[in-house]
């Protein structure tokens, strides 16, 4: 019988070896904890079952398999995380994902289209592949980022596209066409080509899948913009992706930094000659939070799992002076640490790898310093009087601070402000109160736990029943008798409660990673859950015995004299006699 891909990816890659490639794992016995890449934490509290080849976080609730965790990761949807790992697998989905005719599965293929019908279309233009050729560009990454170019033509793409059988509500849904205007009114009845006579950058998402685009005019009239990129589409986030991060997020882990840029130039030249850990901002836009309204990862939260070190390359213009500032404090407020790299007046990345070599380039990059060191040296070196200096220290310099998550940091930085200006801390710190964050401090958010303390010892112990009937039920070989487990825990809950329990209180990926964690190099799994159950019994006798105390006790002042009192009475002879036995039998619970 032959598997589905996503069995044979399975089969192929066991979920350490996926979840290993982005977080740093430690052994548990048979298992692996980590610090949680989705939420902020010191000790760890993320668990990798090598066994159930699932995972779970303990302070967040993350959970899942090896798809949910490169969905949640990558912030692709379960389509980019299948093909991100059937290319680790060496796995082919051609087959099957021709038969995925969804809607969503339509508009990439659109994007795909266009993308080779671009990159035809360069082939025939030799002006538009002279002007790359000019820029430094070869051919071999001409090819890896796919740039193509759009022909100075109304409805080439349009008319492509149709003729493919795509109509023109999921083609101007992607951004590739725009409905005529007459005297300032969409006309439907009619579409042209949003890119023409540019050369064209895909952006990509996470996987590969190209979501986006950003087209440089060829011809500069002075008509048109010189960059023109796609609008916000259902499949394209401004702030959810960075151009280059499916090329760039291995080395970014590797290297533990991030170099973002400006321009698609200046990343595309820096991946050429090996520095693979470049993003561009170019096409995109900063989002200020770790994740969007609807839960999806920000690009600024995506690089931060990949590494919380951002080093800020941008062109030393008055508008890339602007853009660094603002990428600056939206980083620092999200706990990353941020550094820039002095580029030279009148040049950009790509400029100096062009005109100065590689070895230059990395000499930029070592040589970059923290953000708020960085524009202080800037404001100090400047030719003004001492008192506009201070102002410059507070309108500038203190906003960077008050960006920072951390108020250690804070304090730090404010004594390196002191040592080098002069200004008493006292005074930094009293002007800093004043400073409002231009971007509020977030961290991940954290899925409440369910607190122990507040569980009465029932549910604690059913907590702990249930957890090791659901983990050793997932298990090829259990070593407890499942079925017979079922058919006490039924015989002494009762049918109505113990499916009440199961389906409203259970969590079956915490409770399984629980008792996995708990018993993983426990032998003795099988007593263990025995006197889990002995101490079940317990403490239901336990409780009715002391309802029926109350009740005796009620009747007996009501004065109350039938065969209701002797018959509880009998009753709480036999639970004291079955508790007595209970006790004697059972081993302390570990």
């Amino acid at each position: 019988m032959q598997h589905s891909p996503v069995e044979t990816i399975k089969e192929r890659l066991s979920i350490s070896d996926v979840i290993g490639g982005y977080v740093t794992l430690e052994s548990a016995g048979a298992n692996w904890k980590a610090r949680c890449p989705f939420h902020n934490e010191k000790t760890p509290s993320f668990f990798v079952s090598s066994v159930r080849n699932s995972y779970y976080c303990f302070g967040c609730a993350a959970k899942g398999d090896i798809f949910t965790f490169v969905q949640q990761f990558e912030g692709v949807d379960f389509l980019g995380a299948l093909k991100i790992l059937a290319d680790r697998a060496g796995v082919d989905l051609g087959s099957y994902t021709s038969k995925t005719r969804d809607e969503m599965s339509r508009l990439y293929e659109i994007m795909e289209r266009a993308t080779l019908f671009y990159q035809k279309e360069l082939t025939k233009h030799p002006e538009a592949s002279a002007y790359l050729a000019s820029r430094g560009l070869t051919e071999e990454t001409i090819r890896l980022f796919r740039i193509g170019y759009a022909p100075d033509e109304w409805r080439l793409v349009h008319t492509m596209l149709s003729q493919a059988g795509f109509s023109d509500i999921e083609i101007e849904k992607v951004g590739l066409i725009k409905p005529i205007e007459k005297n300032g009114v969409q006309d439907r009845s009619g579409f042209y080509d949003r890119f023409r006579g540019r050369i064209m950058f895909p952006i990509n998402d996470s996987s590969g899948r190209v979501i986006a685009f950003t087209g440089r005019i060829l011809v500069d009239d002075k008509s048109g913009a010189k960059y023109l990129n796609s609008p916000d589409t259902v499949l394209f986030d401004k702030s959810s992706v960075l151009f280059g991060l499916d090329k760039a997020k291995h080395a970014i882990r590797q290297y533990d930094h991030t170099v973002l840029v400006e321009g698609q130039f200046d990343a595309i030249m820096a991946h050429q000659v090996g520095c693979t850990n470049t993003v561009a901002l170019s096409g995109t836009a900063l989002g200020d939070a770790l994740e969007t309204k609807e839960h999806l990862a920000t690009n600024l939260g995506l690089i931060r799992r990949l590494s919380r070190n951002l080093k800020l390359a941008f062109d030393a213009d008055t508008a890339g002076f602007r853009a660094a500032i603002r990428s600056a404090k939206i980083a620092l407020s999200l706990g990353m640490d941020v550094k820039v790299a002095r580029i030279p007046e009148g040049n950009d990345p790509a400029d100096i790898i062009t005109k100065e070599g590689v070895a230059k380039w990395k000499e930029i990059l070592t040589d970059s310093h923290h953000v708020i060191l960085f524009y202080l040296d800037t404001i100090l070196s400047r030719k003004k009087d001492e008192y506009q200096k201070v102002r410059d220290v507070r309108d500038y310099i203190l906003p960077f601070v008050a960006s920072l998550s951390s108020t250690v940091e804070q304090s730090y930085f404010i004594k390196q402000i002191s040592d080098k200006t002069g200004m008493s801390q006292s005074a930094l710190l009293e002007d800093l109160k004043k400073v409002k964050p231009e971007y509020e401090k977030k961290n991940e958010p954290v899925a409440p736990k369910t607190p122990t303390e507040e569980l009465t010892r029932r549910d604690s112990i059913l907590r702990r029943i249930f957890g090791v009937l659901l983990w050793q039920e997932s298990l090829p070989n259990p070593v407890i008798d499942c079925v017979r487990i079922r058919t006490k825990l039924t015989e002494l809950l009762g049918v109505d409660r113990f499916n009440e329990f199961i389906t409203v209180s259970v969590d079956v990926f915490g409770l399984s990673a629980e008792a996995e964690q708990r018993y993983d190099t426990d032998s003795h799994v099988s007593e263990n859950i025995d006197n889990e159950i002995l101490a079940l019994q317990e403490e239901l006798l336990t409780t009715e015995l002391k309802e029926h105390v109350v009740t005796i006790g009620q009747l007996e002042r009501d004065g109350t004299q039938d065969v209701t009192i002797t018959a509880l009475v009998a009753r709480c002879q036999e639970i004291s006699q079955a508790l007595h036995e209970i006790r004697q039998s059972r081993h302390v619970v570990t």
